[in-house]
């Protein structure tokens, strides 16, 4: 996933992702966001494009490589998990 830092405090980062997130692809961003480790809580603002993530601030570099990892394919695939259970 590609997206910009646009704020950040110790463990709370808001970012600017390469564009808004489509309504049906909300809640496996979501769950993909919060199964990182060191994840708390994660917000997306699916027609602004941002998200904000709360994290345990030692975990910072792996959270924001994590979030890198997580593309389209990987989307559909939680989509298709969700819809299975």
């Amino acid at each position: 996933m590609r997206f910009s830092i646009i704020s950040e405090i110790p463990g709370r980062t808001r970012l600017q992702l390469a564009g808004p997130v489509p309504e049906g692809d909300l809640d496996a961003l979501i769950k993909l966001s919060t199964d990182i480790k060191g994840v708390t809580k994660v917000r997306v603002y699916g027609r602004i494009g941002q998200m904000a993530i709360e994290y345990d601030a030692p975990s910072r570099a792996d959270v924001l490589g994590a979030l890198r990892t997580i593309d389209a394919q990987a989307i559909a695939e939680a989509k298709a998990l969700a819809e299975a259970e």
